[in-house]
């Protein structure tokens, strides 16, 4: 039922609205991003919501995609001068938050370890679940030939992509300046404006001095937003995806993306910081004997040249190839969504029996 508007303060009371007509039922699934509709002032909005929620009886599983424990994390994210009054009133706020969304949620769903730990600091780690990101493996049925010729993307280049929405966060900027230093490869933007920030003046100057650089750099392809058929295309023509994260606030759907159309991945040092608790990704790492160094990178230009002039060992991408795959069978979704549904709706006695011997979800 479509029935609200991202951004908009209207949206709680439709919502409320829409559940008072399903009285009969008592369990409510709220899915929530930190800031990604309406920034911090409509989030504040969340807690009289849920809290309308609890008065009808109802009980609460809330989905935290994202948690920000220090907004000097994401400061450059959201244009918050760090040390202003605005920025420490932020920060003495995240506790409040917290505390109030643990009096409010039965439970909580994170997509990392990491977001379990910081989520932990505020809330009671018994009612914090972990399901990460499931993984279904996805075929190309396209050639990479014929993707670069439609992308417009030399024929011998290899092509590194960054697939998401075009932020400060995800590195985005950050692969511009490593294009016009390595004019060798050829890389890819694949995304478009970020939504929840696009009507904000700052990230509007953001967003267009990348699409100044692109347009100056014939080595790298500015896609902008890309339409959910075309997708296939974009990972056609990519031989390595590539994670620049300056920080990890939430479960990386692009990472889960790429995997499933079986992309070799590598990641930024603080994002594969934030990962390696990951039993998925420690076994990824000791069973295809690669070291940190050789799967991650820190956000410069020689760390980065490092992993580069790896690309031509072949002993090398074999290693990555199969900490690829292993990351992919690890969050596969024959064994993610069985682990989500008994985890979060396995008490349910109104489910199929036959759940568990089904082929295709």
């Amino acid at each position: 039922l479509r029935i609200f508007k991202r951004n908009k303060h209207s949206l709680y009371p439709a919502i409320l609205k829409w559940l008072s007509k399903f009285d009969q039922i008592k369990d409510v699934v709220v899915h929530s991003e930190f800031c990604a509709s309406g920034g911090p002032h409509l989030r504040i909005l969340v807690l009289p919501f849920l809290f309308l929620i609890r008065l009808r009886g109802k009980t609460i599983t809330y989905y935290a995609h994202n948690v920000v424990d220090n907004f000097s994390k994401i400061a450059d994210h959201l244009n918050l001068k760090r040390g202003s009054l605005k920025f420490k009133l932020f920060n003495l706020s995240l506790k409040l938050y917290y505390r109030s969304l643990n009096l409010l949620v039965n439970r909580f769903v994170v997509l990392e370890e990491i977001i379990f730990d910081r989520l932990s600091n505020f809330i009671k780690p018994q009612k914090i679940i972990v399901l990460p990101h499931w993984i279904r493996i996805r075929k190309l049925n396209i050639s990479k030939t014929y993707a670069k010729i439609k992308l417009e993307i030399p024929k011998k280049s290899k092509v590194i992509t960054s697939f998401g929405f075009i932020s400060y966060y995800k590195g985005s900027n950050w692969v511009t300046d490593i294009a016009s230093a390595v004019p060798d490869f050829h890389f890819m933007l694949a995304g478009g404006e970020a939504y929840s920030l696009k009507d904000q003046k700052y990230y509007q100057k953001y967003y267009q001095n990348i699409l100044t650089k692109s347009k100056k750099l014939k080595n790298l392809t500015l896609t902008g937003f890309i339409q959910e058929k075309k997708i296939p295309l974009i990972f056609a023509a990519s031989d390595i995806c590539i994670f620049p994260y300056r920080d990890l606030i939430g479960g990386s759907g692009a990472l889960s993306l790429s995997l499933s159309y079986g992309k070799l991945v590598i990641m930024s040092k603080p994002m594969f910081r934030q990962m390696k608790n990951s039993l998925v990704v420690r076994h990824a790492l000791l069973m295809s004997k690669l070291t940190e160094s050789e799967v991650s990178f820190d956000l410069n230009i020689t760390s980065f040249k490092n992993i580069l002039k790896k690309l031509d060992n072949k002993n090398y991408l074999k290693k990555l190839q199969i900490f690829s795959t292993l990351l992919t069978e690890g969050w596969s979704y024959q064994t993610m969504l069985l682990k989500h549904y008994e985890d979060v709706f396995g008490q349910e006695t109104y489910v199929s029996r036959n759940f568990h011997e089904a082929k295709t979800f």
